[in-house]
């Protein structure tokens, strides 16, 4: 608490330097002056420079790297100038620091093809010095570039890691020489080589970075496991210092290739060529039976083992397949098993075996497989995801996600989206949650297709609980839910009416009728004096919605045409306007929603016979017989 105070002593110290700036400063700083970053990129590449007081605004992924900007400018979108290191620069967001070094530009090409080009300032990190508080602790956000005053306590990150301190981690000097180049930004380790088998990573040159998918363990022991290759013999042993388990897969491995004796081996974070200051890898696993696990497997393999204990999550018997998940709702997949996906039921616990992996239309399937139900259960919960996840990014070189797709990829899985429908078609809609999701159709959200049994209206708002996919649109992988039946779609405000007729029933009175709308508990009346003109600031019924299917205007103008639209009213919402209808009160109306004598009486003077008996039928289904005293 004690040190605080003093810190927020300095601060309100600076406040007051920058408060009477007239005194402290010769002339306002500003970009391109000496010692700022503007003027220092004017400077050609080997030129030695200093910038004083400058602000970290990000540090990169390798601990060796960190991004600088002035304190008058805005956060720029990228960084005009990088510091980088061989050795760690263990800064954080918001420091400010002096920097001394080499200018530089790194330029090349990152993982996805874009070209990158980066100024940088080469510095050991003896030559970085840190704006401090008389405690010797570092302060962020000081402003005081520009300001004719030496800040007294600064001190160097090699300083402040010879006495431990917990900002830093260990450092120590270097030369300011040539880095290796440094494709990805901020990183001053270029990203692995993907090798898409084993003997194409052996092949690589000593000390490079290289990544594998989707391989076979062989066998595994303290310190280190065997690869393999599903189609062929080949095998690379695999220095790791972590947990891994024989029959389990190989999702991802990153490490760098050494040869050791007459072969290569690879070092993820040990091995008899690992470097402690150079890259260190990773490895990501899959345990056997689990989807994840059968997702590594290409195209026609088959599954050396069962996949036991998935749940049932939606069946498309008309289709010929069903879906299946984790109960922890992990991983999902498709099952093409037209007799299962007849017989069984969401919630139901089955064994999945003799199967080969496919892929249909960019999603993965299990094929040829034999299903045996084992107990049912409850229906799994979706997961609800918004437009933009729908999908995920790629799970690994045999299992995308949609073109475009970022975070867990989640196709096979139930899950649920919500938002306006915005395009309708033949056996679909599209739902935008305000994602403004766009898949190359021209619609905007995500697409729901399969048993729809109710197609919404654009504008209407819906909730949809199916199966995430993929389909090809313009030739790319696009996301798409799939619903099995009608209980999937849940209108979140009602569906629009539909079928309102209004029929004028006197000289001061029109009666109208509607249908039930799905959803709807009640229903506001609207009326204007011109076709589109209908007051929908105030209904007819004020406050309380109308709960019949009918509603009866009076105190109208004989002769004069009114319109008339209706909306459904739910907890959840107010439906769009149904379709708009007009009447005309008059004289000799038939009274609809009157008396059976009012009605029947009206018909005989219309038709001018008299009758002994009289039935008819109203607009809405109610029969009207002179012989009975109410209206059937």
């Amino acid at each position: 608490m004690k040190s605080f105070s003093k810190v927020v002593v300095y601060l309100l110290l600076v406040a007051l330097f920058l408060a009477s700036g007239v005194a402290w400063c010769r002339t306002p700083i500003r970009d391109g002056d000496p010692g700022t970053i503007g003027a220092c990129l004017t400077q050609p590449d080997g030129s030695r420079v200093t910038l004083p007081c400058e602000e970290v605004t990000c540090c990169g992924r390798s601990g060796k790297s960190f991004a600088i900007k002035e304190w008058f400018e805005p956060q720029p979108a990228k960084p005009r100038l990088a510091v980088v290191s061989t050795r760690p620069l263990p800064v954080k967001e918001y420091w400010n620091v002096d920097v001394t070094g080499v200018l530089s530009t790194f330029s090349g090409v990152s993982r996805d093809g874009t070209e990158i080009r980066q100024r940088v300032l080469i510095v050991s990190p003896e030559n970085v010095t840190v704006y401090c508080s008389p405690n010797g602790r570092p302060v962020p956000f000081m402003p005081i570039k520009g300001i004719d005053m030496d800040w007294p306590n600064r001190r160097s990150l090699a300083d402040l890691a010879s006495e431990g301190s917990s900002e830093t981690a260990s450092v120590s000097v270097m030369s300011e020489g040539e880095l290796p180049p440094m494709p990805d930004g901020l990183d001053s380790e270029s990203p692995p080589i993907y090798c898409a088998t084993i003997a194409e990573a052996k092949a690589q040159a000593d000390g490079t970075a290289v990544e594998l998918q989707c391989k076979p363990i062989n066998s595994a022991t303290s310190g280190s496991f065997v690869m393999g290759e599903d189609d062929t013999y080949d095998t690379l042993t695999t220095y790791y210092t972590g947990t891994v388990v024989a029959d389990d897969r190989v999702k991802k491995v990153t490490g760098t290739i050494h040869t050791s004796g007459s072969d290569k081996v690879l070092d993820v974070d040990s091995g008899p060529g690992f470097d402690p200051d150079g890259y260190v890898g990773s490895v990501q696993t899959v345990a056997q039976g689990t989807i994840a696990w059968a997702k590594t497997f290409a195209d026609g393999l088959y599954l050396t083992a069962d996949l036991s204990g998935k749940v049932v999550s939606r069946t498309f018997p008309a289709l010929g397949y069903f879906y299946v998940q984790e109960p922890s709702r992990a991983c999902g997949i498709r099952v093409n098993d037209s007799a299962s996906a007849e017989s069984l039921h969401a919630g139901d616990i089955v064994t999945i075996s003799g199967s080969e992996m496919t892929t249909v239309d960019g999603e993965r399937a299990i094929h040829y497989a034999y299903t045996q139900m084992d107990s049912s259960g409850d229906a799994p919960r979706p997961l609800g995801l918004n437009n933009k996840a729908v999908g995920g990014g790629d799970l690994n070189v045999l299992t995308q996600g949609p073109a475009g797709g970022t975070g867990t990829n989640n196709v096979g899985l139930l899950v649920r989206v919500w938002g306006k429908v915005t395009a309708t078609g033949s056996g679909y809609f599209y739902v935008n949650d305000g994602s403004n999701l766009s898949d190359g159709s021209g619609s905007t959200g995500v697409c729901v297709e399969g048993v729809i049994t109710y197609m919404p209206d654009i504008d209407d708002y819906v909730a949809v609980n199916g199966i995430s996919g993929l389909k090809t649109v313009s030739s790319n992988l696009a996301s798409v839910v799939r619903v099995a039946s009608s209980s999937d779609f849940t209108p979140i405000t009602p569906a629009t009416p539909d079928g309102l007729e209004a029929y004028a029933t006197g000289t001061s009175t029109i009666r109208l009728y509607w249908p039930a709308t799905p959803g709807a508990t009640g229903y506001n009346i609207y009326r204007g004096l011109t076709s589109g003109g209908e007051d929908y600031d105030n209904p007819l019924n004020s406050s309380t919605p109308v709960t019949a299917l009918t509603y009866l205007d009076t105190g109208l103008t004989e002769d004069v045409e009114y319109f008339y639209t209706i909306k459904a009213v739910s907890s959840s919402g107010i439906s769009q306007p149904s379709n708009e209808n007009s009447a005309v009160p008059y004289a000799g109306a038939v009274p609809w929603g009157g008396s059976v004598y009012d009605v029947t009486d009206a018909i005989q003077a219309r038709v001018s016979v008299y009758a002994d008996y009289i039935r008819v039928c109203g607009p809405d289904g109610t029969i009207y017989d002179s012989t009975q005293p109410t209206p059937q």
